[in-house]
């Protein structure tokens, strides 16, 4: 190593190796993407947002990932390096923010995997009352209900749920896109099951079919209710759709794949498949998810969410207080096969062990990228024999079992909106679109560096994406709660501090950091 690059990097090789296949780095978006948040957040949304047609809202959401998609292959291929977020802005927008998002992302992650798994612990007692009313088993809905409220289970799940995310990240990208595959595949049989039910159900048939299973009267029970509670049915809303759009947009996620951009293998084949292709996949699979469930259940949909969602569900009588998710409602429509009801009942569960690994990566890859570049703890660089960061995996581990003991004795923080820091960092991803190709230019020119007469195509759909983010960033801190913008504060200032320090060490010891964020990091 030359005196210049020891001071750029801290060696002149990652020792992360290129071993997720192009068949499988589209499930890196996927598999988080489909897992939880969207399948029970999604059927909400025509109550919190009424007037709103949800399978147009998702094809507008889906429009939206594929133009960002676009967006972040171009980057992708120009940079393919682990810590891709970090080192895109860094390299695109200035050693600021690249530092900044990249302590964002290695902060943040934690928490949220611990946030994200203390609510992914709650659907599994959930998935266990279900069964027991589904098939009218007492003991069983008594225990699902049992364990709701026994915080010392929730924590215990949660953690459990941290330890296998952590354990495939420990065990290298090949083996954790290998796991992320299958249960992204698992997920994608359950959407199309329910695709097919919703056809062989249409809801002209929902009252009798609904009535088989919870008793002569209960459709009706529950349309009762909802009316004489103020439910209405809405008219189209153009602008409750456009005030709705940043929610779906917000937990789909085709640029996943971004922090492992170092150990994808044919980086331009693969890129096109993980950001383009999973758009599109979201695009259509969300689509026609939001389609099949109001085909099969029209008004009532609106009506038994109305009911749950809005506090009525005492007043029911007849009808159990199910969750509202879209496996939950597909379930009552097979309700005729256990195994069935079993198998999509639970996938709001089975979904998130797809999802679990990807906190982690986000997390590793850009504390490892940041410290490759002196810009964070050295010991970050340090990799398991299966080619992992293994000290960022453990950090990322503890601070999560941190936060979800935190949750335990302060459950609402888990609810905190993240939106907005979520929507600020696809903003900075269009704005290094823009710049790219006229700050960098060497980097630009070394992947695929497209124009439109003279200008570059990636500064086309960066501005297309600049406005689109612009206007999510603003929607959201319309009307957000006082935590939300504690939260985008503390995260954000806190990665401004560590940047001051690191900064001022490093020119302190003569380190040039200019020269380092000109260049791309080792591979």
């Amino acid at each position: 190593m030359s005196k210049d690059e020891e001071l750029l990097f801290v060696r002149t090789t990652s020792g992360l190796v290129r071993v997720i296949s192009p068949y499988t780095v589209i499930f890196l978006a996927l598999a988080p993407s489909l897992s939880s948040y969207f399948l029970a957040t999604s059927p909400q949304l025509i109550v919190s947002y009424p007037g709103v047609d949800l399978p147009l809202l998702f094809l507008l959401a889906g429009l939206v990932l594929i133009i960002e998609g676009v967006g972040e292959f171009f980057l992708m291929v120009t940079m393919p390096r682990s810590g891709g977020d970090y080192v895109v802005l860094g390299r695109s927008l200035g050693p600021f923010f690249g530092v900044m998002e990249g302590w964002r992302a290695t902060l943040q992650n934690p928490i949220s995997l611990g946030f994200g798994n203390y609510i992914a612990a709650y659907t599994i007692p959930g998935f266990i009352s279900l069964l027991g009313v589904v098939m009218k088993n007492s003991g069983t809905v008594a225990l699902g209900s049992a364990l709701s409220t026994n915080q010392l289970f929730i924590v215990g799940m949660a953690i459990i749920l941290a330890v296998i995310g952590a354990l495939f990240d420990l065990l290298g990208p090949k083996i954790m896109s290998r796991w992320m595959s299958f249960w992204g595949i698992v997920t994608l049989i359950g959407l199309v099951v329910m695709w097919i039910l919703a056809l062989q159900n249409p809801a002209a048939t929902l009252k009798d079919r609904w009535d088989a299973v919870w008793g002569t009267g209960a459709y009706d029970e529950v349309v009762t209710v909802a009316q004489a509670n103020g439910w209405r049915a809405a008219a189209f809303s153009w602008d409750s759709m456009f005030k709705a759009l940043f929610i779906p947009v917000s937990m789909l996620w085709p640029y996943n794949a971004i922090p492992l951009a170092g150990e994808v293998s044919e980086p331009k084949k693969s890129f096109l498949i993980g950001a383009v292709g999973s758009a599109v996949v979201m695009c259509v699979v969300t689509t026609l998810t939001a389609w099949s469930y109001i085909y099969s259940y029209g008004d009532f949909a609106s009506q038994y969410s109305y009911v749950i969602l809005k506090g009525y569900g005492s007043q029911l009588t007849i009808n159990p207080r199910l969750s509202i998710s879209y496996p939950t409602f597909a379930a009552m429509l097979a309700s005729q096969s256990p195994a069935l009801v079993g198998f999509l009942g639970g996938l709001v569960v089975w979904s998130n062990f797809g999802r679990m690994p990807s906190s982690f990566f986000w997390t590793t890859r850009n504390a490892f990228a940041m410290a490759m570049d002196r810009f964070a703890p050295e010991w970050f660089t340090r990799i398991s024999r299966w080619h992992s960061p293994k000290y960022g995996v453990l950090f990322c581990f503890l601070l999560g079992c941190g936060a979800i003991i935190l949750c335990s004795y302060s459950p609402w923080l888990a609810v905190v909106s993240l939106l907005a820091i979520y929507f600020f960092i696809r903003f900075e991803w269009a704005l290094c679109e823009i710049v790219l190709p006229y700050l960098r230019r060497h980097i630009w020119e070394r992947g695929m560096p497209l124009t439109i007469g003279k200008l570059p195509v990636l500064t086309l759909v960066g501005f297309v994406n600049a406005l689109i983010f612009g206007f999510f960033i603003l929607n959201t801190f319309v009307g957000a709660k006082i935590e939300t913008i504690y939260a985008f504060l503390l995260t954000y200032g806190t990665a401004v501090i560590l940047f001051i320090l690191y900064a001022h060490w490093n020119t302190k010891k003569g380190l040039p950091i200019d020269k380092t964020f000109y260049e791309l990091p080792p591979e």
